[in-house]
């Protein structure tokens, strides 16, 4: 559900639709914080005799919790590149359109201009 509104905000460049997704994931990144090092502690209280692979464990921990950070930092720039486009009107990726060149004296085959 979150992420589909984070594809519908990118889609249709509309910032609202990205507040879900970006709250969620800021919650989900802030318990992942908060049990990464509950579980750390608590297994260097209980079990002192498996320290590299506790030591293993928590590096993968870090791994994941930091490139979940970079997603969510990545999605938020692109939030405010398009919260920025919405208040000045003007769209991320503008559309060219084609036309004829309306004077049919000078207009080769296939000629046409754009606006």
């Amino acid at each position: 559900m979150f992420s589909g509104s984070l594809l519908m905000g990118i889609i249709k460049e509309r910032h609202t639709l990205f507040l879900p997704w970006l709250k969620y994931s800021g919650i989900l990144l802030a318990l992942g914080t908060v049990l990464l090092l509950y579980s750390c502690i608590l297994q260097i209280v209980v079990y002192p005799k498996h320290f590299y692979k506790q030591l293993a464990s928590l590096c993968l921990y870090i791994v994941i919790l930091s490139f979940g950070t970079y997603i969510k930092c990545v999605i938020h720039s692109l939030y405010k590149e398009v919260k920025k486009s919405s208040n000045q009107n003007v769209p991320l990726n503008p559309v060219t359109v084609e036309a004829p060149i309306s004077n049919p004296e000078t207009r080769q085959h296939g000629d046409y201009q754009q606006f």
